[in-house]
C-alpha cells in the first residue's frame, strides 16, 4: 500500500459550510495498486468524500476509515516533558534507593534487639565480655546514624526534585503541555493503472465548520456610490488552508424546504388552555447563487479568520435623502438612497465613507438585484427645522350639548442652507381617538399629505438650496 501525499488546493466556501479539495500526484507501474490520503480532518462528512484524478487510471474502490491521531509536543513542551521525565525517574531511583536503606534499617534493628536480649545470658555463661558486647553495639549505633544520615539525604534530594517537578508541571500548562490527539479519516483508494504514468489525484469533503461572512465598504460621492464587497473566511476545519485557490458562494448547503398549508379550523371557545405558538422568523428567499473567485492565491490557517478579501468593487446610483420627524428630532437626519446592481447584496457589516471621509459603521439586509437601500445617515448641519406652535384655543362647541373643543395651528419651517436642492421626508403627528365619545378633526385643505396613517402625517417636499418650505396644519379635538 503507498501512501499519497496530498495538501488542501481549494476550496468553495458556502455561506454555511465549504467543498474542500486535496490534490496528490503519485508515480505507478502498471497494474492494480492501493493508495492511502491520510490525515483528512475528522470534521468533514463521511457520505461526501469523493475521488477523481488525471492519469492512465481507472478508480475500483474508495473506502473510508477513522482513526486517531496523536500530535507530538511543540519542541519546547518536548523538551520541558523530556525533563520531567529525567527528574521523575530520579525520584523513583532515589524512593527505591530509601526502601532499601529502610530494609537495611529494619534488619539492623533487629539484630541490635535479639542481640541485647540474648547479651545476660552470654555474658553469665562467660561465652562474651563486657568489652566486646560494647564494641558491638557501638558498630550498630553507628551503622544506625550512618543509614538515618543516608536517608535524611534521600529525603531532601527528593524533596528538591518535587518542587522542581512541580515547577516544570506549571510551566508545561502554561505552554500547553499535553499531548493532544484528534479523530482523522484516511481514505483508501484502489485504482488500476493502464500503463506507468503519474496519478494526479482530487480528493473532495464537505465540512460545516467553514464559512465566510461578507462585508461592505461603501464611499459616497456626487450621485454615485463606489461599493466595495468584501469576504471574511472562517476556517474552524483543524486544517491548514495555504496558499488555497478560493471561490466564495452565496450558496448555502441547507436544502430548500416547501411548506404545505394546514386548514385552519375555528371553533367555539370551551375555556381550554391555548398551546404556545412556534416561535418563528420572516425569511427572505431570493433567486440566483453569486459566486466570486478570489484572483490570488490565500492563506488561512487553522482557527483563524482571514482579513478581508476583496471580492468585486462596483459603482452604484445614489442620492441623498434628508429626513425628519418634527415631535421628536431636534435636527434634521441625511442619509443616502442607493439602487443595487445586478447581483444580490448578503446580510453583513457596512463601513461607509463620504468622499473618502469615514462616516460610520451598520448593518444591511439582503438587498435584491435592483432594490434600493438606505445607509450612512448623519447630521445634515446645513439644514435647519423647526416646529412651533401658532396658536390653541380651547372653547365650548355648544351650549347645549355642553361639549368642549381645542385647536391647534402648528407651523413646519426647513430651511436648506446648502448649495444643492434637497428633496426630504417630514413626518409629524397628531392625536388619534380610540374613545367613540374624544374626536380629532384634521383641516386637510392645501395640506397636500402624502400619506396619513393613524394620526401620523408624512409630506414629501423638495426645498431648492438657499430657500425654505412652511407647511401650516390645523386640528382640532371635541369631547364631552
Amino acid at each position: 500500500m503507498k501512501e499519497v501525499e496530498t495538501r488542501v488546493a481549494r476550496a468553495v466556501v458556502l455561506l454555511d459550510g465549504a467543498r474542500v479539495t486535496r490534490t496528490g500526484k503519485v508515480t505507478l507501474p502498471a497494474g492494480t495498486h492501493e493508495l492511502v490520503i491520510r490525515g483528512v480532518t475528522g470534521l468533514a462528512q463521511v457520505d461526501t468524500f469523493r475521488v477523481g484524478g488525471r492519469g492512465p487510471a481507472v478508480l475500483l474502490s474508495i473506502d473510508v476509515k477513522s482513526e486517531t491521531k496523536m500530535y507530538e509536543p511543540e519542541d519546547e513542551v518536548r523538551r520541558l516533558r523530556d525533563q520531567l521525565e529525567q527528574l521523575e525517574l530520579q525520584v523513583k531511583e532515589l524512593e527505591d534507593r530509601r526502601d532499601i536503606e529502610n530494609i537495611a534499617l529494619s534488619q539492623l534493628e533487629m539484630t541490635s534487639t535479639e542481640y541485647t536480649t540474648t547479651l545476660a545470658p552470654l555474658l553469665a555463661e562467660g561465652q562474651t565480655d563486657v568489652d566486646a558486647a560494647s564494641t558491638f553495639l557501638s558498630k550498630i549505633d553507628a551503622m544506625r546514624a550512618e543509614i538515618q544520615d543516608t536517608l535524611r539525604d534521600i529525603d531532601v534530594k527528593i524533596e528538591d526534585l518535587k518542587r522542581e517537578i512541580d515547577a516544570l508541571r506549571e510551566n508545561l500548562d502554561s505552554v500547553g503541555g499535553t499531548v493532544r490527539t484528534e479523530d482523522v479519516y484516511s481514505i483508501f483508494v484502489r485504482v488500476e493503472m493502464k500503463k506507468q504514468g503519474n496519478l494526479e489525484l482530487d480528493l473532495t469533503y464537505h465540512v460545516s465548520d467553514a464559512r465566510w461572512t461578507p462585508s461592505y465598504d461603501v464611499d459616497i460621492t456626487s450621485g454615485k456610490a463606489r461599493v466595495k464587497r468584501l469576504a471574511h473566511i472562517v476556517n474552524y476545519t483543524r486544517e491548514d488552508w495555504n496558499d488555497v485557490s478560493i471561490v466564495v458562494s452565496t450558496a448555502t448547503s441547507r436544502p430548500a424546504k416547501i411548506e404545505r398549508p394546514e386548514p385552519w379550523y375555528i371553533d367555539e371557545d370551551r375555556g381550554g388552555y391555548l398551546e404556545k405558538a412556534p416561535s418563528g422568523f420572516i425569511r427572505r428567499t431570493l433567486g440566483g447563487v453569486t459566486t466570486y473567485e478570489v484572483p490570488a492565491t490565500v492563506t488561512v490557517p487553522a482557527g483563524e479568520t482571514s482579513s478581508p478579501i476583496l471580492l468585486m468593487e462596483e459603482e452604484m446610483e445614489a442620492k441623498t435623502l434628508h429626513y425628519w420627524y418634527a415631535d421628536e428630532m431636534a435636527e434634521v437626519v441625511a442619509h443616502e438612497e442607493v439602487t443595487n446592481g445586478d447581483t444580490t447584496m448578503i446580510e453583513g457589516s457596512v463601513r461607509v465613507f463620504r468622499e473618502g471621509e469615514y462616516v460610520g459603521e451598520t448593518t444591511m439586509p439582503v438587498v435584491a438585484p435592483h432594490e434600493t437601500f438606505k445607509l450612512g445617515a448623519r447630521t445634515a448641519y446645513d439644514v435647519k427645522a423647526e416646529k412651533k406652535l401658532r396658536q390653541r384655543v380651547v372653547e365650548k362647541a355648544g351650549l347645549t350639548r355642553g361639549k368642549k373643543r381645542r385647536s391647534y395651528e402648528y407651523e413646519l419651517k426647513i430651511e436648506n442652507f446648502s448649495e444643492q436642492d434637497i428633496e426630504i421626508e417630514i413626518l409629524d403627528r397628531i392625536p388619534h381617538s380610540q374613545d367613540a365619545e374624544i374626536e380629532v378633526r384634521l383641516d386637510r385643505e392645501g395640506l397636500d399629505l402624502e400619506e396619513e396613517n393613524v394620526g401620523v402625517l408624512k409630506w414629501r417636499r423638495t426645498v431648492p438650496a438657499g430657500e425654505k418650505e412652511i407647511i401650516t396644519y390645523r386640528f382640532e379635538v371635541v369631547w364631552d
